[in-house]
C-alpha cells in the first residue's frame, strides 16, 4: 500500500466516523461547519500578539526597584556591550552610559555604582 492510498483510506475512515458521530448526536454537517468557523474566528481574535524582538533593547534588566533605571544590551551593534539608562524626570532627558562590558554581573555592579552617583546628582538638581 502506498502513502497516498494509506492517506486516502484514513481520510475516508475519518469521514465515516465523523458522519456516524453526527448521526448519533442529531446534528447536521452545516451546524458543525458553523461551529468550527466560530471557533476559528474566536482563535484569531483572542490569539496573543506575536513576540517581536526589540529594535534596540536586548536583555533589559532593572538595576534596582526603580523602573526608571535599567541596563540593557544594544541589539543593533556587534559588540553587545551593556549600557545604563536612567530617566531624569526633571530635565525629561535620559542619562545613558556605556558600561563597556558584555558580562552581566560586571554590568550590574558598575551600573549600581553609577546609579548611586547619578541619582544623587539628579535629586540635588
Amino acid at each position: 500500500m502506498t502513502d497516498s492510498q494509506h492517506t486516502s483510506n484514513s481520510k475516508s475512515t475519518n469521514a465515516e466516523a465523523l458522519a456516524a458521530l453526527l448521526d448519533a448526536s442529531g446534528f447536521d454537517a452545516a451546524v458543525l461547519a458553523a461551529a468550527l468557523q466560530s471557533i476559528a474566528t474566536a482563535a484569531k481574535v483572542t490569539a496573543p500578539p506575536k513576540e517581536q524582538q526589540p529594535k534596540v533593547y536586548l536583555n533589559k534588566e532593572l538595576v534596582y526597584e526603580d523602573e526608571t533605571a535599567y541596563i540593557y544590551q544594544r541589539n543593533d551593534t556587534k559588540q553587545k556591550f551593556y549600557y545604563l539608562r536612567i530617566w531624569d524626570k526633571k530635565s525629561k532627558k535620559p542619562f545613558i552610559k556605556s558600561l563597556e562590558t558584555r558580562d552581566r554581573v560586571k554590568a550590574i555592579t558598575a551600573a549600581r555604582l553609577i546609579y548611586q552617583e547619578v541619582k544623587g546628582k539628579i535629586d540635588r538638581g
